[in-house]
């Protein structure tokens, strides 16, 4: 009877030093779907420039951001890439710094263009050489402090596309594109306009007086702690922190995936800064995956603008963000030809 292998011992072990050795090429050229994904990112990455003597932060702070980014990848959903859904921007004016990464790129609001439908709001009532009514005052309180949509929804009615273009116009938000069927969730804006947007809020110009920005300013800073995430995670507690936030998925409510954006300025006397983070196209879970992003890419912000900074705003918690409640409560007007849709 034939031994099971009759080949010469020293053959055998040859035989399976190549096995091992072909094995052993095998995993380490084989590749799993996100480390394609990885493989594919482009060569674009986030940049900031500053003064010169701020150059090294700069640099610092670029890396720091693409890393961040580049963290999100996820296995869940290899397809995925954060690279092409992701965009931001940051502005210091006390280090000359600016950052930015798809800036120009346009994203669907969701509940971030109410900043911009306040702001329109106020200067109507400029125009108009007025202060605001109670009633106009009850509907941006809401708006803004409590995202609540049917305030969105009368006041986007109450100043009219015409005006509200007019405030865009004298802002100089050029990329922003208003929604004209009543949808203002479904505006365009970019992170460049809503950072002129925001720094039209900081300090003294020709589009609002100082009643109106602080007016304005007051209101974000008063925005209910289950909304109050996105940007502010890692600000210091000791700056005054201005913000709001948007998140639905769009542009359909029931097969699209989810919309998250933050935008914020931060200020400290005569310092401020401001940063805007915008995505798209989040992962299952959707709402939470586009905080964490979010918050992932701001904490490093935050805490290399202000590094000396002890006491700052931390990320959202699993447990917190377990308790969100990401559930469209509002009708949109339909589009021209569709059935209507709900919509945060």
């Amino acid at each position: 009877m034939l031994a099971r292998d009759a080949r010469p011992r020293a053959a055998r072990h040859v035989l399976f030093t190549a096995a091992v050795a072909c094995a052993a090429v095998v995993a380490a050229t084989a590749v799993t779907p996100v480390a394609t994904a990885r493989a594919q990112v482009t060569t674009a990455r986030a940049r900031c420039n500053a003064a010169p003597a701020q150059q090294g932060v700069a640099r610092r702070l670029a890396r720091a951001i693409n890393t961040a980014i580049r963290s999100r990848f996820t296995s869940t959903d290899p397809a995925y890439n954060p690279f092409k859904n992701v965009s931001l921007a940051v502005s210091d004016d006390s280090r000359g710094l600016t950052c930015w990464y798809r800036s120009a790129k346009q994203n669907y609001s969701a509940s971030a263009v109410k900043a911009t439908i306040l702001a329109a709001l106020l200067l109507m009532a400029q125009d108009q050489n007025r202060w605001l009514t109670s009633w106009e005052r009850n509907k941006a309180w809401l708006m803004i402090t409590q995202s609540d949509n049917a305030a969105a929804s009368a006041l986007w009615d109450h100043v009219g596309l015409t005006r509200l273009q007019h405030f865009l116009n004298a802002a100089k938000m050029k990329h922003t594109q208003l929604n004209t069927f009543g949808a203002w969730g479904l505006t365009l804006i970019t992170p460049h306009d809503e950072t002129l947007l925001l720094r039209l809020l900081m300090s003294p110009g020709k589009v609002l007086t100082k009643r109106s920005r602080d007016y304005e300013l007051f209101l974000m800073n008063h925005v209910i702690s289950s909304q109050a995430w996105g940007v502010r995670a890692g600000a210091p507690k000791y700056f005054s922190w201005h913000i709001k936030n948007g998140w639905a998925p769009l542009p359909n409510l029931n097969r699209s995936p989810w919309v998250v954006n933050s935008i914020g300025c931060f200020l400290h006397k005569r310092f401020g800064y401001t940063i805007v983070v915008l995505t798209r196209h989040n992962p299952a879970p959707g709402l939470s995956f586009g905080i964490a992003t979010i918050e992932k890419i701001a904490w490093v912000i935050n805490r290399a603008l202000v590094p000396g900074a002890k006491s700052v705003w931390p990320k959202s918690t699993s447990a917190q963000l377990a308790r969100l409640r990401p559930v469209p409560d509002e009708m949109l007007p339909a589009r021209p030809h569709s059935r209507p849709s709900r919509h945060h």
